[in-house]
């Protein structure tokens, strides 16, 4: 078997994987979500949401080691380095224990405030200590325990990673789910479980670590050795701290904005469609596992026509299906709330299409984030800090005029100017396979003929919409078929016809097999 079709074959059988577990867990989650809503109530789930974002925030001293550390292992684990596998996971382990009690004084300190944060909130004050140190726990855990699972997903053996801790904590969500249902004491019930399954998904993840890589050990290098011996990686995390910034301002703080200026029940609204929007990128996460791990090999090989070539076919190909859950999304996400947790949850469409155009650029976004950690460009700092400011502002600002459609508003303004205008150039600058002119004209061309390609699905959905009488559910289920297929179908045809680049990338699809 030759390198590329190893490498293609290993991405197929983590997407098959993720794929077949992301059908079980979807459905779960969102059964699971209505189960708590009806048992723990609107409130707790706000106040939990709530709470995951701000230990997020203590999170941005993880300094982006994570990611670092998976662009730094692609080389020696393609070379069969294990030495240097060894003292680059040591060094991460030695790094994350010190942010980790940098984090747990944080979180204490932090936790000092919360008679004032929550104090508008109508709950115990005992349910968000429970939770946020709960969370902190598993947080914990994962600085001093389930770091080395970086091994696993730039060895493109992420499939080992679903097999232990992802069904784990499946298994978790069900027992809490139970607990919900059936006893009078269910938050009580449902703090315990989280606790008692942080440990078990840990042990779960060690033991399958060490099985697909035994020789994986403590360096004996002390953290001073280890830190002059990699400067480079150093100055990577640094740069990549600044980029969680902008990561943060655009995912974690909106639960905290709309916290402020609305309510908890206003933050459960919001994150009811974020659960579907999280569900759909987990869905492409699913279908793209192991691409980034590809993509790395491939930039690391210097071929640079390849580079291009696999470039072309993944924007393509992502862009095409981005637009199809788009399209879909907002037209049909009204129908599944409603049969889902019921009418009283539905947001306005005009937020709804606010909220999937936010889906649609994080969708797009993974062609350019991939070739970028690919070839480990962070210097553009400023970027992040300039979308984080952005983003702040206009949410803010926007917010307190609009509501959280002026939240949603702010968080597109930035995303366009930082994610698909920025970005896109300084890869370019760095790793010039083609000239920025020439993607914002791909880009351009993509999104016109996606417009065209979607006019005649849209028009036989309003028609077969206003004649159809039937059950809610069955009314979602039919009106999602009828437009995604013929979404699929015009959208498919047309650039089948016209781009050779979403062509070729089908054409490598079907070819798989062969190159098993």
């Amino acid at each position: 078997m030759n390198y590329s079709a190893s490498k293609t074959t290993k991405s197929v059988k983590n997407g098959l994987v993720a794929m077949s577990f992301f059908v079980i867990t979807i459905f779960i989650q969102f059964y699971s979500r209505k189960i708590f809503l009806v048992g723990l109530g609107a409130d707790i789930l706000g106040l939990n949401s709530t709470l995951v974002n701000m230990l997020e925030f203590l999170n941005l001293a993880e300094l982006g080691v994570g990611t670092a550390i998976g662009f730094s292992l692609f080389k020696p684990l393609s070379l069969n380095d294990y030495q240097s596998v060894n003292e680059i996971v040591t060094f991460q382990g030695l790094l994350y224990r010190r942010i980790a009690i940098l984090i747990l004084v944080c979180a204490i300190v932090l936790s000092c405030f919360f008679p004032l944060i929550f104090e508008k909130s109508g709950l115990p004050l005992w349910y968000a200590y429970a939770s946020f140190f709960t969370m902190l726990f598993s947080s914990m855990i994962g600085y001093f325990f389930n770091y080395r699972q970086v091994i696993l997903s730039s060895s493109q053996q992420e499939y080992r990673i679903i097999y232990s801790y992802r069904l784990t904590q499946l298994i978790k969500i069900i027992f809490q789910m139970t607990a919900v249902y059936y006893s009078n004491f269910g938050y009580i019930w449902w703090v315990i479980l989280e606790a008692v399954f942080v440990v078990i998904s840990a042990v779960a993840l060690h033991y399958v670590t060490q099985k697909a890589f035994p020789d994986l050990k403590t360096g004996v290098l002390s953290y001073k050795e280890l830190s002059l011996k990699y400067g480079k990686l150093r100055t990577k995390i640094k740069q990549l701290f600044f980029h969680k910034i902008g990561s943060f301002a655009l995912y974690q703080s909106s639960p905290l904005i709309i916290y402020a200026f609305i309510s908890l029940n206003e933050v459960t609204l919001y994150m009811n469609y974020m659960l579907i929007s999280a569900g759909i990128l987990q869905l492409f996460n699913a279908i793209y596992n192991g691409v980034g791990a590809g993509v790395g090999n491939v930039v690391a090989q210097g071929d640079w026509n390849y580079s291009k070539t696999i470039f072309n076919e993944i924007f393509s190909l992502r862009f095409v299906s981005s637009w199809i859950v788009f399209v879909t999304f907002f037209m049909t996400a009204g129908s599944f709330v409603t049969f889902w947790i019921g009418a009283d949850y539905i947001l306005p469409m005009n937020t709804t299409i606010l909220i999937g155009i936010i889906l649609f650029l994080n969708l797009i976004r993974y062609t350019v984030d991939t070739y970028i950690q690919a070839n480990g460009i962070y210097g553009d700092i400023y970027a992040p800090i300039s979308e984080a400011v952005i983003n702040l502002t206009l949410s803010i600002s926007l917010g307190y005029l609009m509501g959280l459609n002026g939240i949603l508003t702010g968080i597109i303004i930035s995303q366009i100017a930082i994610v698909i205008l920025w970005k896109p150039y300084y890869l370019l600058s760095k790793f010039p396979i083609f000239k920025f002119r020439r993607y914002i004209l791909k880009l351009l061309s993509h999104f016109l003929m996606s417009i065209i390609c979607t006019i005649p699905s849209l028009i036989l959905y309003q028609l077969i919409d206003s004649h159809l009488y039937t059950t809610e559910f069955y009314r979602f289920i039919t009106l999602t078929i009828i437009l995604f297929t013929s979404l699929i179908v015009s959208n498919g045809l047309g650039f089948y016809i016209t781009g050779s680049p979403f062509k070729n990338a089908l054409f490598r699809l079907k070819s798989i097999r062969s190159l098993k």
